[in-house]
């Protein structure tokens, strides 16, 4: 769950959870800041995921590109919580990258973790351990769903 969250964040993670839902032929249902996903995927009236979304940005806030860097660090704590939601339903980790936006779907693998301390520390919460997930697990939205 986040710590630090402002509107126009949560505007970009429901425009890419929109995106998303589209691409799965599902409707979606915002999840309150204390869950650990975004939100609800439906498809007819029937649960059938949920969805993680980030935007990867420069200090300067330009959109990067998927290829910038080997792999997409994320919060190792955000992480563990989305394999547990797996008990439940898929989670589908949505990241939008200059190309537009890509997903991949959460599992129980192991990945390298290392310890982030951002260019722009709000807080002293914001340094934490994150896992790096290679990019190339990654597949560019529109998909064809197999849930």
């Amino acid at each position: 769950m986040p710590l630090f969250e402002t509107a126009q964040h949560r505007e970009v993670e429901e425009r890419i959870i929109r995106t998303a839902a589209e691409a799965f032929k599902c409707e979606a249902a915002p999840c309150s800041k204390a869950y650990c996903v975004d939100a609800v995927l439906f498809r007819n009236g029937r649960a059938v995921a949920f969805a993680e979304a980030r935007q990867r940005k420069d200090k300067d806030g330009q959109l990067l590109s998927i290829n910038k860097y080997n792999t997409l660090t994320w919060s190792a704590q955000k992480y563990v919580h989305a394999m547990q939601m797996t008990d439940l339903l898929p989670v589908a980790f949505c990241v939008e990258w200059l190309e537009g936006v890509h997903y991949m779907m959460i599992k129980r693998k192991p990945y390298p973790v290392g310890y982030m301390v951002p260019n722009k520390v709000r807080w002293e919460p914001d340094k934490e351990p994150v896992v790096h997930i290679p990019v190339s697990e990654f597949k560019r939205l529109p998909i064809e769903y197999t849930w």
